[in-house]
């Protein structure tokens, strides 16, 4: 088995979490936090398809996530792909915003099949 490091910040003194912030991405900060934040307002930051497909593969594995702002972001197809295959596996999300994004046909399609085994309103 491979050994995997998790860290989290709940854990850990206030100086040593401000020591490791000023050393960390924002996605790896994103990822720390994946089961203590509640609402992430990522509304009009231009994440686009890649962004997207982060926040899709992160999605199965948060169990706190029960509000998902991410209008005006440039999301695509490939990006609502993605978030489609991680709400299937998402228990825990109930409002997913997604307006204002270039999402057509093929990327509604797959979010409707990711509702069917979710509550996302």
């Amino acid at each position: 088995m491979a050994n995997q490091t998790v860290t989290n910040f709940l854990t850990l003194p206030v100086e040593l979490v401000y020591r490791i912030l000023d050393h960390q991405s924002d996605f790896t900060m994103l990822c720390s936090m994946r089961n203590a934040t509640t609402t992430l307002n990522l509304y009009n930051d231009r994440i686009g398809n890649v962004g997207a497909q982060s926040l899709g593969d992160a999605l199965p594995h948060n169990t706190a996530l029960t509000t998902l702002h991410l209008g005006c972001n440039l999301i695509g197809n490939v990006g609502a792909q993605s978030l489609g295959d991680g709400l299937r596996h998402n228990t825990t999300l109930t409002t997913l915003d997604l307006r204002n994004n270039h999402i057509r046909d093929i990327g509604a399609q797959s979010l409707s099949v990711a509702l069917r085994y979710n509550t996302v309103q």
